[in-house]
């Protein structure tokens, strides 16, 4: 029976410190500034492969008319 006590109370106190412990809550604030960064990079990203499909598309249709 006391063993059993010992381990409870040996949990419980496990459990307090991991509330207190705030390691990961700056792990999660780490993790969520990466993925709005990586939102932003992919935004960027789709926005210049949109002007450059523009820019290839007039210098293809400026060959095709400099040719026909």
């Amino acid at each position: 029976m006391f063993k059993q006590f010992k381990t409870n109370r040996a949990s419980h106190k496990q459990g307090r410190s991991f509330l207190k412990d705030e390691s990961g809550a700056s792990a999660i604030e780490y993790g969520l500034i990466l993925g709005l960064i990586f939102l932003v990079v992919i935004t960027a990203w789709q926005r210049v492969g949109t002007a450059q499909e523009e820019q290839y598309d007039k210098i293809s249709t400026a060959v095709d008319d400099a040719t026909s």
